[in-house]
């Protein structure tokens, strides 16, 4: 409920007062989203309005379409985090994730090993104040103290980006985090079923189909992602 020249509106608000985890299921909501906790791993938000989250970021999908997101604890996205916002991100820290602002992202330490578009600005410039690694794309300005580090992977910062890569590249890393939980849970899905069955040439012969079925998902995986991956690339080197 807000009070402007003494007129009330309402405002529809979805409140979590914890995590958004298996207690409360994925989340999509019409008006803004306030959430406690943290958003764990493999759970969605998305919400025509801001959203805030209290705790952290974990490999997970956290999309306003017309607002802004807020994440006071910061991202650790564990290369599986998807952050896309119609205007504006702010977050204590991004660690391997893929965040998308149209129009500034603030960060308020480091931005670690992720791939980070702003429509107007970048700005990094409490803390830290560090980009490291890699890519950092920004319409306007990329504002940071500090960019890369002795020892780790290239760190790309470009300027300049127009309203159809901007979508172009939110789609495809969309797509990427999309395949890449998808690949996860093969690969657990494999993982299990190797130490269920220790002697794999035991099995019986609808369990080699099946195993051999799950590496062939997994290939086919990776194959997109790859392509995914080159695509994004091409465009941040128009």
């Amino acid at each position: 409920l807000d009070v402007v020249e003494n007129v009330f509106h309402v405002r529809p608000v979805f409140m979590v007062r914890g995590d958004v985890d298996m207690t409360t299921g994925n989340i999509r909501f019409e008006g803004r989203v306030q959430i406690a906790g943290s958003v764990r791993d493999g759970f969605a938000v998305h919400a025509a309005g801001d959203i805030e989250v209290g705790g952290t970021l974990e490999g997970c999908v956290v999309v306003s379409e017309k607002g802004s997101v807020v994440i006071r604890k910061g991202i650790a996205g564990r290369h599986r985090c998807f952050v896309s916002a119609g205007q504006d991100v702010e977050a204590k820290y991004i660690e391997n994730a893929r965040v998308y602002a149209q129009g500034t992202l603030t960060v308020f330490g480091s931005i670690m090993h992720s791939d980070v578009v702003a429509g107007d600005t970048v700005q990094v410039l409490q803390g830290r104040g560090a980009i490291i690694g890699g890519t950092t794309k920004a319409g306007r300005l990329v504002n940071v103290k500090r960019l890369g580090a002795a020892g780790s992977p290239p760190t790309e910062v470009i300027v300049g980006i127009s309203i159809e890569q901007q979508n172009e590249i939110r789609d495809l890393d969309q797509r990427l985090t999309s395949l890449q939980n998808a690949a996860q849970h093969v690969e657990e899905a494999v993982k299990g079923f190797e130490c269920k069955h220790q002697d794999l040439a035991k099995l019986s012969r609808r369990e080699k189909q099946d195993l051999a079925d799950l590496k062939m998902k997994r290939l086919a995986l990776h194959h997109l992602m790859d392509l995914a991956a080159n695509r994004r690339r091409a465009i941040l080197h128009r």
